[in-house]
């Protein structure tokens, strides 16, 4: 089953970019969130090719370390409840594998 997944901005605001009829399968929440609102998150769902794992990428735009949590909403399809604890390194990323309920 193909899922789009339509993050929500800071302002609590969800942009379509496509039709929403019957024929799409769209889930408008972000999937991931970071204890830590300073992370940026970015979902790569696909994978970076047909057959790839999904991955996420989390990058630290600050000058201090953080140690945090990164974890999925629980109602979310395909990664609902998968969590883990991170170390960033300022102004560093850190690019994370999905497989399944777990990261790798």
């Amino acid at each position: 089953m193909k899922i789009r997944y339509v993050p929500v901005d800071a302002a609590g605001t969800a942009w379509l970019e496509e039709p929403i009829g019957t024929a799409n399968k769209i889930w408008v929440g972000n999937v991931l969130s970071c204890d830590n609102k300073a992370v940026k998150i970015r979902l790569v769902a696909d994978g970076p090719a047909k057959g790839k794992l999904p991955f996420v990428e989390l990058h630290n735009p600050t000058d201090q370390q953080i140690v945090t949590r990164v974890h999925a909403s629980a109602h979310a399809p395909l990664f609902g409840g998968i969590s883990t604890s991170v170390t960033l390194p300022p102004g560093d990323s850190l690019r994370l594998m999905i497989d399944g309920k777990t990261f790798q």
